[in-house]
This record gives structure tokens, C-alpha cells and sequence, in this order.
């Protein structure tokens, strides 16, 4: 993790160490080295978290940071463990260190480190914590080299006192390694980091295995639940790393090292180290059980074991200050070169009242101060000689003194040694008695687990035989009911064993339990030792019936697989015929819907079509109806008669059909406006007009002078368009429509003589090729008309060849 991943306050300005100048550092980066000016002492730049000064990294964990810091509202110095912003963003990280901080805050011990507070700074979560100047116990096992047994052990005694007032709340650690183990100033070893912790009531499978390989538990290897004994095995493995200088498992990869300890036990430590106390080796390798029931069962047990060995081991001779635990008190041993042991370094001689050169204890040079010499020398063996006098008055009375104590010591070491093998007895019994009752609840467990399954086989059977009488085709199940029975049979038969096996252990277990209470409440060890043989024999009576009963309770789970095989077919051919037959009433279903939807279709279709058709012939009808409207050339009514007697129609022939018809009747009252406008202008370009462009009896006699839209003005005479016949509107479409015209006019009016035509024709084929012509042309002029001449003018004959 970089530091730059956390969001930190500059400080512009600081006091230095030593000589409290004032220093200006805004703008250099946090926790640079700088040195003093004035006074040349060298430290670092800090920053600000919230209320906190951050003084310098103390260490780096897998997803926090943990800075040395001085609260400044309560003005003491700290540790504050932060995670970046990146990771807090988390929510299950973040619960996780708020956990660690709810937890471990409960505790108040002198071997855990006391939690201050939890907080948060620029999305940063944080905890606060006490601050060991101690060092940690992964620094001292870095050095490679094997540590004192005597210091490895004390430690040992520190964690687990700390861990065992953790576990008296319900808290069980979870990662018990050496970066976890702190000291204070005087060496007492404080755990920290309850970050793994679970409370054992709220305990849940874990989806991956927690902790670090070097000190995992195997159990939690497989993903089992944890307790205190794993706690135990992790503290275990730790001692091993510091006694030994190297874990007990080792690979290549942290995986070779979780494989290890599942396949292979934990290494002896005299195998690695040969000068190891065989008491202390015993102690690690019983943490070290592959099997939690072999570990210690308790701190309590633990902590005896290691304080027993610990007051007859030598502590170390290096400067480190040793704790030594005696009656639940701790004592602290004198460092090598205290006041203890002479004058503090660093005081001058003259702090004790010595003089310049002088040595404490000889004599002066001065006259007087040899008088003042001598006199107290005088004193001191007038002293030493009543202090021999009385030492010789009281010697007869002194040995019997010592006599009676030595009678009185006597007792009591071997009242102390009978409580001892009491002790020793009753652990055996706990031992064994733990392992018992371990079996005992697996017994109830699978017992249950049996009894259940001969239950679930009773429905299965009933189940079985119901289903096999509604197969309507067996087939190959002919024999299935038979070996269900059998199977059944047998189960009830394993069932019955067990619960008869069981009860002659619930027999034994009373007696277990009888002799394991005159144990722990004996005071005599030959009663206690005559009730554990007793006890030992009924636990090793009890496994030949441990196994009858596991035996018969794997049997009925063997059976039970093989009776649910006999479940699965039956019931997959009962699906299968099941699916069968729905799959039958599907299709007839849906035979029978396909023919009804197609039956409605075809009447659908018809009424349609009978609609349709209806529609068409009135289109036809109101054609019929409007063609002498046509012939009299009104082409405005006759449009507007059609459109009103066409409205609502609803089918797409019929719409379509009446559209074409009503586009010829536009384009009819169009070719009209085209005719006025062309006889109007020749008229007013020439006098004449169009000359005998009038037809008397088919004859051009008349010059045609005018037009307007109600009458044609021929000379000498004027004409109502109701009265020009059809010969003289061809005429006066030949007349007008000529090539030279624009191009986009010419096609227009093109195709208004087509509708003219197209709609006089009345069925003769001679007008309807006419039409077709001028149809000709227009596409011919623009062949993108082509589809539009087809769908206004259906059923056009081929064009003769030539002009119209």
C-alpha cells in the first residue's frame, strides 16, 4: 500500500525537538526528514488525520496503515490504524475494522492493547490505540536467530492471558501470529488486532479460509468453525517460529504451507533445536495437534502447564526487562545496568554527594574529616560485634525455630504435591472425558441423523408404492417395490441396532460421568486415581459400542442413497409419463385450436371478401352514377358526388379503388382549367383565335375567340361546357397538349387526357387504347410514373402506335 493512498492535513509550522525553534514545513511532503537550523537535530514532517498528529509509519498491514500519532485534545501520544479511502469505500472492510474496535474496546487488560476510539477522516476509517514503545514480536523472530526459551515462554503466558480474558466475553482472536504480539517498555506482551474475531454464539462458515498460513489451524484449513483451541494452535506455531527460528510448516508457495499441516503433523522441536527443554517442547507440540480434541481444552490448563515449566527455566541475560507471573501478580526483573546495580547512566557523581574525584566509601583527605572517619568506623564494629553476640544468644532457640518450619515446609510440599497429582488426575479425566463426550454428541447427532432417515424412507416407500399404481405403463420398475421393501426392511433393522447400541453407551456414559465427578471433588489421590482407572475403563469399554452405533448409522446412510436411487427413477419415469401425457393433451389442444383458428380465418376471409366486394360494386355503382356528370364535362361535381358517396369505406381494395377513381377525377377537372387557360391565351394572342377550331356535325366551321369556366365562346355565339360534345374536347386536346410545352406541365396534362378518355371510354377498347397512348407518353416522359399509371389507370391496353 502507498502512503499516498492516504489523505492526510499538511502542517505549516512546527517546534523542533530540541531547541523548539520555530519551523515553516507547509509544502514538503509528510514524514520527510528535515533537519533543525538552528540546531541541526534531524526529524520528521508530520501530518494531521482529524483531531490527530501523525508522527511517522510504525507499520503496514494487508489493507491498513498504522502511524505513531499525538491526540492533541487529550494530549497523549497514540497509535492510529487507518485504511485508505479506496478500501473504506467497502462496506464489509469497514464493518470489519469497526468490529475490531467494538470488540477489543470491551477489553480492558494488561495483555491486549486498549482501543481509544473509532472515527473517520476524508472516507477514512481509523482506530485509536494505545501506543507501545516495546516493539513488536515479529521483529524480534526477523533476526533469524532462536530466541531464549525462558523470554518465548513468558510471552506465551502474556498472550494467553490476554487472549483467555478475551475468550470469558465469548471472543475468540482468529489470527494469532507474531505481527499481532506487542511489547510495552517493560517487555509485557499485549495482543493486538481482533480484526478476525467472531463471537462464537454469531459464528458462521467462513466463504474462504482466514488467517495466515504459517499459523493457521487445520480445521480452519477445511472451513470448519473455530474456537479458542484454534486460537491455541496459531499461539502454538508462534512459539514454535520464536524457539526454533523457523515455522513448523515451510513451502514454496502459501499454499505448499496450508497443504503441509493437513498432511503431515507438526515436527518435534529437539528435530531443530537440540538444547530445547523437553517440558517446553511437550507444551508446543500438544498446541500443535492436527486434532482440536488433542490441544489444550482451556487457557486455564495451558497457562498452568506454561507457568509450571517457566519457574524452572532461567531468563535471559540480555537488557531486556522479564515479566514473571506469580499468583495472578506481575513482577518485573532489574535490567542489566539499573540503579539497582549502581549509579543511572547519564547522572553526574555529584547528584549522589560525592566530590570531584572521589569514590564512594573511601576516606577523605582532610584532618577533621579523617576524626569524623574513624569515629563512624568505630561505631560500625561496636555494631557488628553486638549484632555476633546476639546472633550466639539466640542460636539454641533459633534451630529449633528451623526445625519446626522444617516440619511445617515438609507438609506442605507434600500437601502441594498431592494437590498437584490431584491437578494432574483431574486434567487426565478432562482429557478423556472431553474426547468421550465429543463421541457421545456425535453419537446423538447421527442417531438422530438415522432415525430421521428411516422416517424420510417410511414417506419414501408410501410414496413409492402410491406412484407405481398410478403408472399407467411400468415398464422396467416391475421389480421396484420389492427392493424398496427390502431396502426399508434393512434400514429399520440398522435403526433398531443403533438405538440398542445406544442405549448401552447412555449406560456407560452414567458411569463415565459418576467416576469423572468423584474425580474433581476428591481431595485424596488414591481416591481420585482409583476412580480415573474406573473411568478409563469405561471410556475404552465404550468404543467397541461407539463403532456398533457409527457402523450401523453409516449403513442406514449407505441404504438411504440406494432407496433415494430407487426414488429417482421412479420418479423421473412418473415425470416422464407425467410429461407425456401433458405433452399429448398439448398437441390435440393445439390440433384442435390450429382448426378452429383456421375455420375462423376462412370465415373471416369470406366476410371480407363479401364486404369488399360489396364495396367495389358501389364504387362501380357511384361511377355509373356520375357519368353523366362527365360527359358534361362538370368534372367538379362529379369528383365531389364520388368523394361523398365513398366516405367510409373500410377495406384496403375497396380504399385503394376509390382512391384511383377520385385521382382521375382530379386530374379531369384539371385538364378543364388547362383548356380555358390555353383558349383564353391563343385568343388573346390572335384575333381569330383557334381558327375553325369549332366542329358543326363532326365539320370545323367556327373560330373558338374565348373560354371561361361556365361557357366556350365561339364566334357569334357562346356555348356552356355542359354542351361540348366529347369529339370537340378531344380536339381541343390535340390542340393544346403539344411537345412544345414544359416538360412537367406536358406530362400532367398528359395524363389528364388519359383520365378523360380512360373514364369516356364505357368499355370501348378503340377510347381505352387512346387513353393508354397518353399514358404512354407520360411515362415515357418520366418513367418513375410507371407505378402510378398503374395503380390509377388498371387494366390499360397495350398503346397504339403513333400520335393520339
Amino acid at each position: 500500500m502507498e502512503e499516498a493512498e492516504i489523505i492526510t492535513e499538511p502542517v505549516p509550522q512546527i517546534l523542533c525537538a530540541q531547541c523548539r525553534h520555530a519551523l515553516d514545513v507547509g509544502g514538503l511532503p509528510a514524514f520527510t526528514e528535515i533537519a533543525c537550523p538552528e540546531c541541526g537535530t534531524a526529524q520528521a514532517v508530520p501530518a494531521r488525520l482529524g483531531p490527530f498528529i501523525l508522527q511517522g509509519v510504525l507499520g503496514r498491514g494487508g489493507m491498513a496503515v498504522v502511524y505513531q500519532g499525538y491526540d492533541e485534545s487529550l494530549r497523549r501520544p497514540v497509535a492510529v490504524k487507518v485504511l485508505p479511502a479506496s478500501v473504506g469505500a467497502n462496506s464489509e472492510l469497514v464493518e470489519t475494522l469497526q468490529r475490531e474496535a467494538q470488540a477489543a474496546a470491551a477489553l480492558n487488560h494488561p495483555n491486549i492493547v486498549q482501543i481509544y476510539s473509532f472515527g473517520e477522516a476524508h472516507g477514512q476509517p481509523y482506530i485509536v490505540m494505545e501506543l507501545l514503545a516495546g516493539g513488536r514480536f515479529d521483529q524480534m523472530i526477523a533476526k533469524g536467530e532462536p530466541l531464549n526459551e525462558a523470554r518465548v515462554l513468558q510471552i506465551g503466558v502474556d498472550v494467553a492471558e490476554g487472549l483467555n480474558a478475551a475468550n470469558a466475553i465469548g471472543l475468540v482472536h482468529g489470527d494469532v501470529k507474531p505481527e499481532n504480539i506487542l511489547l510495552d517498555n517493560n517487555g509485557v506482551a499485549k495482543v493486538v488486532d481482533f480484526g478476525l474475531a467472531r463471537f462464537k454464539d454469531r459464528e458462521a462458515v467462513l466463504e474462504g479460509v482466514w488467517g495466515t498460513p504459517y499459523y493457521i489451524a487445520p480445521e480452519k484449513v477445511r472451513r470448519q468453525p473455530g474456537d479458542l483451541r484454534s486460537d491455541i494452535y496459531s499461539l502454538g506455531a508462534t512459539l514454535f517460529h520464536a524457539i526454533a527460528a523457523r515455522p513448523p510448516f515451510e513451502g514454496e508457495t502459501p499454499v505448499d504451507v496450508i497443504k503441509a499441516r493437513l498432511h503431515q503433523p507438526a515436527p518435534l522441536l529437539r528435530q531443530i533445536r537440540r538444547d530445547v527443554n523437553p517440558e517446553v517442547e511437550a507444551i508446543v507440540a500438544r498446541m500443535l495437534e492436527g486434532d482440536p480434541a488433542k490441544r489444550y481444552p482451556t487457557y486455564a490448563s495451558l497457562l498452568a502447564d506454561m507457568r509450571k515449566v517457566l519457574a524452572g527455566l532461567h531468563p535471559p541475560a540480555d537488557g531486556i526487562a522479564q515479566t514473571v507471573r506469580q499468583g495472578g501478580k506481575i513482577i518485573l526483573t532489574k535490567k542489566k545496568g539499573s540503579l539497582a546495580g549502581g549509579k543511572a547512566p547519564g547522572m553526574r557523581a555529584d547528584t549522589f554527594g560525592l566530590g570531584a574525584g572521589g569514590e564512594a566509601g573511601g576516606p577523605p583527605d582532610s584532618e577533621a574529616a579523617r576524626r569524623i572517619y574513624r569515629r563512624e568506623r568505630r561505631i560500625r564494629l561496636i555494631k557488628l560485634a553486638v549484632g555476633v553476640l546476639l546472633v550466639g544468644l539466640i542460636g539454641g532457640g533459633g534451630t529449633l525455630g528451623y526445625l519446626r518450619y522444617r516440619r511445617t515446609h515438609i507438609a506442605q510440599r507434600a500437601q502441594e504435591a498431592a494437590r498437584a497429582q490431584l491437578k494432574a488426575l483431574q486434567e487426565e479425566a478432562d482429557r478423556s472425558s472431553y474426547g468421550f463426550w465429543v463421541a457421545h454428541s456425535n453419537l446423538v447427532m447421527d442417531l438422530g441423523a438415522a432415525e430421521s432417515s428411516l422416517e424420510r424412507v417410511t414417506n419414501m416407500h408410501w410414496w413409492i408404492v402410491r406412484t407405481l399404481e398410478k403408472l399407467p405403463e411400468p415398464g422396467e420398475l416391475t421389480n421396484t417395490l420389492e427392493e424398496a421393501t427390502a431396502l426399508l426392511n434393512q434400514i429399520a433393522a440398522q435403526v433398531t441396532t443403533a438405538r440398542t447400541a445406544f442405549a448401552e453407551f447412555k449406560e456407560l456414559a452414567s458411569g463415565v460421568t459418576s467416576n469423572r465427578q468423584i474425580i474433581q471433588t476428591a481431595t485424596n489421590p488414591a481416591v481420585a486415581e482409583a476412580a480415573l482407572a474406573t473411568f478409563t475403563g469405561l471410556v475404552a469399554s465404550a468404543r467397541p459400542v461407539e463403532k456398533v452405533v457409527d457402523q450401523a448409522c453409516r449403513q442406514v446412510q449407505k441404504l438411504f442413497k440406494d432407496i433415494r436411487e430407487l426414488e429417482r427413477k421412479v420418479r423421473t419415469e412418473w415425470e416422464y409419463q407425467q410429461e407425456e401425457i401433458k405433452r399429448r393433451a398439448a398437441e390435440k389442444a393445439d390440433e384442435e385450436r390450429r382448426e378452429k383458428e383456421e375455420q375462423e380465418r376462412t370465415r373471416r376471409a369470406q366476410e371480407e371478401a363479401a364486404a369488399a366486394e360489396q364495396e367495389l360494386a358501389t364504387i362501380q355503382s357511384t361511377r355509373e352514377a356520375v357519368l353523366p356528370l362527365v360527359q358534361s364535362n362538370r368534372f367538379q361535381e362529379a369528383e365531389q358526388a364520388f368523394r361523398e358517396a365513398t366516405t367510409g369505406l373500410r377495406h384496403d381494395l375497396a380504399r385503394q379503388t376509390a382512391e384511383a377513381v377520385g385521382e382521375r377525377y382530379r386530374l379531369l377537372v384539371g385538364l378543364k382549367a388547362f383548356l380555358v387557360q390555353a383558349i383564353t391565351a391563343e385568343a388573346k394572342a390572335r384575333p381569330e383565335g383557334f381558327k375553325y377550331g369549332w366542329l358543326v356535325n363532326g365539320i370545323p366551321s367556327l373560330d373558338v375567340v374565348g373560354a371561361d369556366a361556365v361557357k366556350v365562346r365561339v364566334r357569334g355565339r357562346d356555348v356552356p361546357w355542359e354542351q361540348v360534345s366529347p369529339a370537340q374536347m378531344l380536339r381541343f386536346i390535340r390542340r393544346y397538349i403539344t411537345p412544345e410545352l414544359p416538360k412537367t406541365e406536358r406530362v400532367q396534362h398528359y395524363l389528364e387526357a388519359a383520365a378523360y378518355l380512360y373514364e369516356l371510354a364505357a368499355g370501348q377498347e378503340r377510347v381505352l387504347k387512346q387513353a393508354a397512348v397518353y399514358a404512354a407518353l407520360a411515362v415515357r416522359e418520366q418513367p418513375d410514373l410507371q407505378s402510378r399509371v398503374a395503380r390509377v389507370f388498371p387494366d390499360l391496353p397495350e398503346p397504339e402506335s403513333g400520335a393520339p
